[in-house]
């Protein structure tokens, strides 16, 4: 156990130390990001289609329960779990996106079609000896999401936020238990899940994306790389506005890249002239750096949300010969307060830092919950240390607190921590391989009036996956 846990602390350190790949044009002034500062957008948007495929992968986890009561005695237990994942899925996502000084609108939607096959070994001790048990789960899922964002602005730093979550899930899960070599259970379960979240709220500050600007700075240091002597501020901010609007001369241009560089040397002052035919190719290749999505600024805002869930479940066992069938309706209310900021610490790093607290009302009398209060803080890094490869890390602490309906329950709550870091390699801004570490631990401590629970986790995991964008011009 311990060399396991060895071995993923080691990954981690090793995705921190910096990583020499290809040879990279760089910025010449990394430092100098006021362009991102002083840039607006015109009325732009762009859209995105891809489809992620093929991942694989492997966790397991390492938990601690302990158990004190007034009598007094004292159980603990330590269960060691590991997990052999192999998920072969297809996601085609479709992303739109538009932006103007009066509104942002964001639509992500997407349909996974996947098949899970994990093996599952625990291995458990506690006062009364060990357990050994092996599972063998079989799952076949669909699942579509949609999500919408809107805000409207109604000054330069105040908005109304108009936001929809929905979501629908079909699932087949086959399972095969084996407890201690001796007994043997066969399930099968049929989930069918909706859920529907309506948001609206109120707001201010603002973030902008500044992805554009970044491409025009790129852009500007190819320029200068020819042995030209670089653009002015004002040639800059007018090429950013070129980059802004590309995909529409995609869509209505037969040979857009004469009509776009014909524009963007006009936007220039005529400075392309001096670059031959062939230096044109080595500026085009701007559109195959990965840049990553760059926003810069801040927001703030207090929502109300509505939440509600349908869930259709159907289990049979086969050796008892049962079926069961549950019908189960979950509805909540929730008050959220949001703080986002985002900022460009140079150009090759953004940090970005999210924080909430979430008060959660279950609108159901069936439920054990009066409320539950979430506060989460939540850190990421975007590094891109050379053109076609990228770090994303990101690291999160939330801690929930529980009001349980049964009076016995004198404290509940849930202390959480994640670590993930993902590493991208873009193969001419068309596919994109990926290899990511994650690590989880968990606190639930709950607190009855005779006795005190106590249940820790350490989760990890590690995954590989590739996916096709057929256009990512402004990512």
């Amino acid at each position: 156990m311990y060399k396991k846990l060895l071995s993923i602390i080691g990954l981690v350190i090793i995705s921190s130390i910096p990583i020499k790949a290809q040879v990279s044009t760089g910025f010449t002034n990394p430092d100098d990001f006021q362009y991102l500062l002083d840039y607006r957008l015109p009325d732009w948007g762009y859209t995105n289609f891809s489809i992620r495929t093929g991942s694989i992968g492997t966790n397991g986890r390492y938990s601690w329960s302990k158990e004190i009561n007034d009598n007094p005695t004292i159980s603990n237990n330590e269960n060691d779990v590991s997990n052999r994942i192999f998920n072969l899925n297809v996601i085609p996502t479709f992303q739109l996106y538009k932006e103007s000084e009066q509104r942002v609108f964001s639509l992500n939607t997407f349909t996974e079609l996947s098949r899970n096959t994990l093996r599952y070994k625990q291995e458990s001790e506690n006062m009364s000896g060990g357990i050994e048990q092996s599972r063998l789960n079989k799952n076949n899922a669909i699942r579509t999401v949609l999500a919408a964002e809107n805000n409207y602005y109604l000054s330069s730093n105040s908005f109304l936020i108009t936001n929809l979550y929905s979501e629908i899930q079909w699932s087949k899960q086959v399972q095969d238990i084996d407890s201690n070599g001796s007994s043997t259970i066969d399930e099968e379960e049929l989930n069918r899940t909706i859920i529907v979240r309506p948001q609206i709220g109120i707001g201010v500050g603002r973030i902008r994306n500044v992805t554009p600007v970044i491409r025009a700075l790129r852009m500007n240091e190819r320029f200068k790389a020819l042995g030209n002597e670089s653009f002015a501020r004002e040639e800059i901010l007018n090429s950013a506005e070129y980059f802004a609007r590309f995909q529409g001369y995609q869509v209505t241009k037969d040979r857009f890249l004469k009509s776009f560089w014909g524009d963007m040397n006009r936007a220039t002052n005529g400075k392309l002239d001096q670059v031959g035919a062939f230096d044109i190719f080595y500026l085009n290749d701007v559109f195959n750096e990965s840049l990553g999505n760059r926003f810069e600024g801040y927001e703030a805002y207090l929502s109300l949300d509505y939440s509600y869930m349908n869930q259709l479940s159907k289990e049979n066992d086969e050796i008892a010969n049962i079926e069961n069938r549950v019908s189960t309706t979950s509805r909540s209310a929730s008050v959220n307060l949001n703080y986002d900021w985002y900022k460009n610490l140079d150009l090759y790093h953004q940090f970005a830092l999210h924080a909430k607290n979430v008060w959660m009302f279950p609108l159901e009398e069936s439920d054990v919950y009066n409320w539950m209060n979430e506060t989460a803080v939540e850190a990421e890094w975007l590094w891109n240390f050379a053109d076609r490869f990228q770090l994303n890390s990101s690291l999160v602490n939330s801690v929930t607190l529980a009001n349980q309906k049964d009076t016995s329950v004198n404290k509940d709550y849930i202390y959480a921590s994640r670590l993930n870091s993902n590493f991208y390699y873009f193969i001419e801004n068309k596919v994109a391989l990926n290899v990511g570490v994650s690590l989880l631990y968990r606190n639930d401590n709950t607190d009855y009036d005779t006795r005190e629970l106590s249940l820790k986790n350490f989760n990890w995991g590690i995954n590989a996956g590739i996916s096709y964008y057929f256009n990512q011009n402004l990512f």
